[in-house]
């Protein structure tokens, strides 16, 4: 199952097949305008996850929420969570940016027919 989730390609094409199950079965027409919607919304997911993923990595709240110099300092050595790595990180984004980049197809695709 990791060795899937590890296969980018295979993955997006999970992405686009879900968009398009949600776009048959849950939108209230099945027109160009609610597929490109349900891609928003599935690509926004994806970017907002990686940018937290991204925070949580960083560390970039820690000197805000901190108010003690010597907490921060003790928690220097503390490692980031698992899920945080690079490559897990970019997955996220790599899924959010084709994503969009299908959404910015299908757009442009809409508003050459209509």
């Amino acid at each position: 199952m990791l060795s899937f989730l590890r296969n980018k390609w295979l993955l997006l094409a999970l992405n686009v097949s879900i968009s398009l199950f949600l776009w048959l079965f849950l939108s209230p027409l099945q027109n160009l305008f609610h597929y490109i919607n349900i891609l928003f919304y599935l690509s926004f997911v994806y970017i907002l996850i990686a940018t937290i993923l991204i925070v949580v990595r960083g560390r970039l709240l820690d000197g805000i929420f901190r108010r003690n110099k010597e907490a921060i300092h003790s928690t220097d050595n503390a490692s980031t969570p698992p899920f945080t790595s690079a490559a897990f990180i970019r997955s996220f984004l790599f899924q959010g940016a084709m994503l969009g980049f299908v959404m910015a197809i299908s757009l442009a695709v809409y508003y050459q027919l209509s």
